[in-house]
């Protein structure tokens, strides 16, 4: 998906993402997720963060 451009699988990627963090974090969940930005030189040329 990364590298070759694939967007469909961002829906099941995600669903999959979602199942796992409440598996995993049922009684000490995050208040939030921050991601962190790539510089950007390294944004271009990956195109994704």
């Amino acid at each position: 998906m990364k590298y070759r451009s694939v967007y469909g699988l961002t829906h099941p990627l995600a669903q999959l993402l979602q199942h796992q963090f409440a598996a995993c974090w049922t009684e000490a969940a995050p208040d939030v997720l921050v991601p962190v930005p790539l510089h950007r030189r390294r944004l271009w040329q990956r195109e994704f963060d």
